[in-house]
């Protein structure tokens, strides 16, 4: 019998819709949308806003990538901050506080006291804030101990401070007053220290303050309790931070190191070079007109010598202070202050960075090569700080140094120049 529908080979077997159902022509097929443009057209129209999308997809996670790498970068170390002072004894505290009857800051009228410390130094009332000064050395704190000074030395008072783990990011609090006889129960022997404080932030204080016996653990003591006072633990470390003034060591050449004898104490310099993203350059026109010159800018035209403590800070020549900024602020937050120096030969300049200034150092200042210009600024002790940093990382001198190069043109030395000028090793 014939057979109007012959059987097909395997060759030419079909499905129902006419398809091939050999997985070959299955992928042929794919390949080449069976022949019909239309369809081709809308594959690469897909495909290619696939590829785009991968793109900006991945344009995105590298850039997320190194915004995390600049942040962890920081300015200028991306390291902590942590106190490395030599811990001479830890023991507990109780924290109180007295705000001195200065100006409109009497809110502790009863026992706040005057203007006056134990050691000759006196606070003043300066823009809303109490602070305390003696010399050229201002602080926004200080302690006041038991007479018989059984916490820090009354002779070491200059040598020694306090530290209270994870307060005021571990700023070293030093003592310069004794509160008086029988203020506190049983005196000394209950280990009393009363802070100086500014009326309006005296909630801040106590805040942290109780937020660092919790995070410590320490139970609170009943005569703390009974006195006002919080009960935490301290440090008492060394902290020669002194009054800097004068002039450093001699050290020979035609530039003074800007850090003095301690550049070879330098902890690090700035990984990420100035000029790109997280770090910049200040600007020169803080030097004035000098006549057939001009303080041209370099590729990472400067350096930050990271410290973990604050130091002194040299000037590099003679010359006169032609600019100051008093208080620095950027996209990481407070900077302390910047000072600009011309050169007496009018050919050399140096921009000093995140300091605090010496005594006397104002625009208009004659200095010497060598003298003292200030300190490398601490950490931002509270919000009712001026001169400190609260950017990430470590506290650093950032200089700029300018001198007339072989072109007779006055350029601002890269980083690898002032290593080779400079040596911190």
């Amino acid at each position: 019998m014939n057979d109007s529908n012959p059987q097909s080979t395997p060759e030419s077997e079909t499905t129902n819709s006419g398809q091939s159902s050999n997985p070959l022509d299955k992928v042929k097929d794919f390949l080449t949308t069976g022949g019909d443009k239309k369809k081709w057209t809308k594959v690469a129209i897909v495909g290619a806003a696939v590829i785009v999308v991968m793109g900006v997809l991945g344009f995105m996670v590298w850039g997320i990538a190194l915004w995390a790498m600049m942040n962890s970068i920081g300015d200028p170390s991306g390291s902590a901050h942590s106190s490395s002072y030599g811990v001479i004894k830890t023991m507990e505290v109780n924290i109180t506080m007295y705000s001195p009857n200065l100006g409109s800051n009497n809110c502790d009228s009863a026992s706040g006291g005057g203007g006056s410390t134990a050691d000759g130094g006196k606070f003043f009332f300066d823009g809303g804030k109490i602070k305390w000064k003696k010399g050229s050395k201002i602080l926004d704190h200080v302690f006041a101990e038991s007479q018989d000074d059984n916490i820090i030395p009354w002779g070491k008072i200059d040598e020694q401070a306090v530290v209270i783990p994870g307060f005021m990011n571990d700023t070293p609090i030093e003592v310069h007053d004794h509160y008086g006889a029988n203020v506190h129960r049983g005196e000394g022997k209950n280990n009393f220290l009363d802070l100086s404080y500014t009326c309006g932030e005296g909630n801040e204080i106590v805040a942290q303050l109780k937020a660092v016996q919790k995070k410590q653990g320490v139970t609170q003591s009943e005569i703390g309790s009974h006195e006002g006072g919080i009960t935490v633990k301290v440090n008492i470390v060394e902290y020669n931070n002194g009054v800097f003034s004068g002039f450093g060591p001699d050290i020979s050449g035609r530039y003074y190191p800007p850090m003095g004898e301690m550049m070879k104490k330098v902890v690090s310099v700035n990984r990420s070079p100035h000029g790109s993203a997280g770090h910049g350059l200040f600007w020169t026109n803080g030097f004035g007109l000098i006549r057939g010159f001009s303080f041209n800018q370099s590729p990472d035209g400067a350096i930050d010598y990271n410290f973990n403590k604050p130091e002194p800070v040299y000037a590099s020549f003679d010359g006169k202070v032609t600019k100051t900024k008093y208080m620095h602020r950027s996209s990481y937050g407070r900077g302390a202050g910047v000072l600009w120096i011309t050169g007496d030969d009018r050919q050399t300049g140096a921009i000093y960075a995140h300091i605090t200034f010496a005594q006397g150092i104002k625009k208009g200042t004659v200095v010497k090569r060598g003298q003292i210009i200030g300190t490398i600024a601490p950490k931002c002790a509270s919000s009712a700080v001026d001169q400190c940093v609260d950017f990430r990382g470590s506290i650093h001198l950032h200089f700029q140094f300018y001198a007339l190069d072989s072109s007779n043109q006055i350029r601002g030395f890269t980083k690898s120049e002032l290593l080779k000028l400079f040596p911190i090793r």
